[in-house]
């Protein structure tokens, strides 16, 4: 894979890994700063998307690298 592409899933995992575990009070971008309230499963759920888009990524990623162009 390239460096851009694994940069890009580096960001998404730990975008997704911030929504899904580090959503507390005192960190930026908590429920209560983004007007969420106790709706923990709007982060649980954009932190799972997040992953999951990694996860494509990378699984097309190492698709395309196989798939040799026609010269």
């Amino acid at each position: 894979m390239r460096t851009a592409e694994w940069a890009l899933i580096a960001i998404f995992v730990i975008a997704g890994l911030y929504f899904l575990l580090f959503h507390k009070d005192p960190l930026p971008l908590n429920h209560e700063s983004v007007g969420l309230g106790n709706l923990h499963a709007v982060h649980d759920v954009i932190g799972i998307a997040l992953i999951g888009i990694a996860g494509l990524v990378g699984w097309r990623s190492r698709r395309s690298a196989r798939v040799k162009t026609p010269t």
